[in-house]
């Protein structure tokens, strides 16, 4: 899927004009070269990284310090001083202003570094208007935070691309399983062995683009918790070929249809082997205000089942879970790969299950200490069947969907351009972000 998807919007968007400064050639340097901090140019002092690092590096640091490297934001719903008060505040407006004034997008021409810059201070944004001040808990958008929206909205304009850049930029999911660093199927004898398969995406190939019952975005807990800026594909893959995948959809949907309680012991059951997989792409704002989706891959999570059946207790061993998150060093590298294989050790950072921030609220931790146990125990729900997969098991998962009966629920065949659309369209009625548009046409 190399085309981006362009979604129109009514706005005219007024880009900074002029070249204030002359554009500081960003030399390549081997990422194990690079010093700490050195995300977007060698220099760790240079404008571009002390911008990321005014979001992304908490001040209180320790041994928990998040990485700064991370795709998001170390930021949540609750977080009530990072950011919001005292020095962190102020180092961001400092950068920011710093930032605009001297023209800073200029100083760094790489359409490529400018998308993702772009996509992390959006993500900024969209966590300052869905986050309550002590005074108002119900209401969104502290107004404290005013005038840090106002500023990153304005280095997001300074930053969007045309959409000739946004097409051209590059896959970084396609350039990594050509490589062939990671295997291309999956290892029974090593259920934990990292593997990249190259046919995800082929639309003639045996992982079936699915999506749930529900109008939205697919997988949409994921899509809500990353505020629409990310859409969510969701993959299923059955032992053989494509035709057996597609068969057993539709033998599924036609039991639910009958199913008076839904149980799962009423469903046909997929076999083991089955895999299921969660690919999460990234959009920018291009330079006329519209939405449009990159070919950058941000994450991509793959689970296979060892064992099948509502009788299976041994959640921990009845799945082999398997992601890849963005890495910005290989991303700009030559080749543009850019996908690391996240380590069974690794400690869980931003995830669904860890809805307060860690940083602050330290007795609030989850249980769950690894990103890869967070796969395993989210998807544990519903045993080993196919109530664990929660684009299919929508009535009692998605917000709002409780009055869904049990009948009602489906996996559909669907194609990622559609699930894409449906995504922008969710966001674009978000507040957010008409916000966002709000402060873009300002002059």
């Amino acid at each position: 899927m190399k085309r981006s998807l362009i979604v129109a919007l009514p706005a005219a968007i007024l880009l900074a004009l002029g070249n204030l400064w002359a554009v500081e050639p960003d030399r390549p340097v081997a990422s194990a070269e690079r010093p700490a901090g050195a995300i977007f140019h060698p220099d760790p002092s240079h404008l571009w990284n002390r911008l990321h690092h005014a979001f992304f590096v908490r001040p209180e640091g320790g041994p928990e310090s998040p990485d700064p490297d991370a795709v998001d934001p170390p930021l949540w719903p609750d977080t009530s001083g990072f950011l919001k008060t005292g020095a962190s505040n102020e180092a961001a407006i400092a950068v920011l202003d710093e930032f605009l004034s001297s023209d800073g997008a200029a100083l760094i021409p790489d359409p490529l570094k400018r998308a993702v810059m772009q996509h992390d201070l959006w993500a900024a944004f969209d966590w300052s208007v869905n986050t309550s001040s002590p005074e108002s808990p119900e209401r969104s958008s502290d107004r404290s935070l005013a005038p840090l929206r106002s500023l990153l909205a304005a280095a997001i304009r300074q930053l969007a691309l045309t959409g000739e850049e946004i097409d051209a930029l590059p896959d970084n999911l396609a350039n990594a399983a050509a490589a062939g660093v990671f295997r291309a199927d999956y290892d029974p004898a090593n259920p934990r062995t990292p593997f990249l398969p190259a046919d995800l995406l082929d639309p003639a190939g045996p992982w079936v683009c699915v999506r749930g019952a529900l109008e939205g975005p697919s997988a949409p807990i994921h899509a809500d918790y990353y505020q629409g800026r990310s859409p969510f594909l969701v993959f299923l893959r059955l032992p053989g070929d494509r035709k057996a995948t597609m068969g057993y959809l539709n033998e599924l949907n036609q039991a639910t249809s009958r199913a008076a309680g839904g149980e799962a012991k009423e469903l046909p059951q997929f076999p083991v082997g089955t895999m299921a997989a969660l690919l999460r792409r990234m959009t920018v704002i291009d330079d006329r205000g519209r939405i449009q989706l990159t070919p950058v891959t941000q994450t991509l999570q793959m689970r296979v089942y060892r064992l099948v059946g509502s009788e299976v207790t041994d959640h921990e061993n009845s799945q082999a879970a398997v992601k890849f998150r963005m890495e910005r060093a290989g991303l700009f590298a030559e080749g543009h790969q850019g996908l690391k294989a996240i380590d069974w050790s690794e400690p869980l950072s931003v995830s669904l299950l860890q809805q307060n921030d860690r940083y602050e609220d330290k007795d609030g931790h989850s249980s769950i200490k690894t990103t890869m146990q967070s796969c395993i125990a989210c998807h544990s729900c519903g045993g080993a069947t196919i109530h664990s997969v929660f684009t299919y098991k929508q009535d009692d998962w998605v917000p709002g969907a409780n009055l869904m009966a049990p009948n009602q629920l489906r996996l559909l065949v669907t194609d990622p351009l559609s699930e894409v659309k449906r995504t922008v369209r969710w966001k674009q009625g978000r507040y957010d972000w008409g916000m966002l548009m709000g402060l873009l046409e300002r002059p």
